[in-house]
């Protein structure tokens, strides 16, 4: 029964051999989130990497109230099954392609130089973001909002692919 095993999670903070949900910043968000479905643990197991982690808050709030923050109209709708928060690496793919207008090509690039951790190509992508922005009308926070978890997913994004089979193993 799945619902006894969330009704589990939202209740106790032991979870003792839990996959990546043992210790640590994931295991804090999965108590905090209270996740009802294995979507929303997955999440709450992906977002716990430096390029999300600061959105932890966030995402309980989202959980909780279903209140996410409006970025952009278009992020917002690639955004929206996570509350409108940066957790996984093929999200920049998308909102670079779909919002500032990359090529499929260039905008891979962008997230293979993420997952790879290569600052020195991530930071020759930040001038083109920004000129795409603002040949597309973004507002300039919202560009900076994306560009910051951009530079801080560097140290880690994690991978979307992933998820769900991370949340089965919890």
């Amino acid at each position: 029964n799945h619902r006894s095993i969330f009704d589990y999670i939202g209740r106790t903070r032991l979870y003792d051999g839990c996959f990546q949900s043992e210790t640590g910043l994931a295991g804090d968000a999965t108590f905090k989130a209270k996740p009802r479905d294995i979507e929303q643990l997955s999440a709450c197991l992906a977002i716990a990497r430096p390029g999300s982690l600061k959105y932890i808050p966030d995402l309980v709030k989202y959980y909780h109230t279903g209140e996410r923050k409006k970025l952009h109209p278009q992020i917002d709708e690639i955004l929206k099954d996570t509350g409108n928060i940066i957790i996984y690496q093929e999200s920049i793919n998308d909102i670079c392609q779909q919002v500032y207008g990359l090529s499929a090509v260039d905008s891979d690039e962008v997230r293979r130089a993420i997952s790879k951790k290569k600052r020195e190509d991530i930071k020759k992508w930040e001038p083109v973001i920004f000129e795409a922005g603002e040949s597309k009308g973004i507002p300039r926070d919202v560009t900076k909002t994306l560009w910051a978890t951009c530079h801080a997913s560097a140290d880690y994004l994690f991978v979307e692919a992933h998820r769900l089979s991370y949340a089965y193993l919890a």
